[in-house]
């Protein structure tokens, strides 16, 4: 079962994760999205693939621009969607923006599965909520939170990932 693994990443949260499964699964290819020039799905071709194996980045709510219109192109494949944020994976916010995605996938598909790993924050993501909110600077349960989000994607997580993907491929 040949496999392609399509992401996008803006902090290298995503392609640490995207990296991590690609190194374990055999008959893989990776494609990082960054290296397209334009949102042009018909760059990617997944005419000879099983299984596409979607990476993408949460910011603000919704997931990055890429993504959200590459996903809904794939047609009559094996998939799997799996995210990365900074918030907690667990979050009933993630559980609704994964349904978004979920609903967006053509009906074609054969969704595998899904699944959110916490990632840190980038810098300038962080100011620009500062700048919006600068009451999230003395909010404890922000810095908390930022806190925790700093040491992620990290060796758990990672396995976690390949050990997902692996079961839901039934490797």
């Amino acid at each position: 079962m040949k496999k392609l693994i399509v992401v996008s990443s803006r902090t290298g949260n995503t392609l640490k994760v995207a990296n991590a499964i690609y190194e374990e699964l055999s008959e893989c290819d990776l494609v990082k999205t960054e290296k397209l020039l334009s949102l042009d799905n018909s760059k990617i071709n997944t005419d000879d693939y099983d299984v596409i194996i979607a990476g993408f980045w949460l910011d603000a709510g919704h997931i990055d621009d890429f993504s959200e219109q590459f996903i809904p192109s794939v047609k009559n494949k094996k998939v799997i969607l799996f995210g990365t944020l900074g918030g907690d994976p667990k979050s009933d916010g993630a559980k609704v923006i994964m349904d978004r995605i979920i609903e967006s996938l053509d009906k074609s598909c054969n969704l595998l599965g899904h699944f959110w790993i916490q990632g840190k924050i980038a810098l300038d993501v962080i100011e620009l909520m500062y700048s919006h909110q600068p009451d999230l600077k003395d909010n404890k349960e922000h810095q908390e939170r930022l806190k925790r989000a700093s040491s992620h994607p990290d060796e758990n997580d990672l396995k976690k990932a390949v050990g997902l993907v692996r079961k839901l491929l039934g490797e």
